[in-house]
């Protein structure tokens, strides 16, 4: 496995390299438990549910990010 990310509570995040195609790797989760879980690829897709998705994955907690996170670009100078 490759980490990637990690979170202040001691979650961990993996890419698991099993396919040809990085595009296609799947997401490991270590939780600050120790429970370990894992996702479909591609991270994209995982990352818009961590933050905003319908299909958050409910093994992060209630300190992620919720339904109601919205991203606003801001001014440029």
């Amino acid at each position: 496995m490759i980490e990637w990310g990690g979170e202040e509570d001691g979650t961990t995040y993996y890419f698991l390299p099993e396919e040809p195609d990085p595009a296609d790797w799947r997401v490991v989760v270590e939780t600050d438990e120790g429970e370990w879980h894992e996702a479909p690829g591609p991270i994209t897709e995982f990352l818009l549910n961590l933050a905003e998705g319908p299909h958050r994955p409910t093994f992060l907690g209630r300190y992620r990010p919720g339904p109601t996170l919205r991203y606003h670009q801001t001014s440029t100078p």
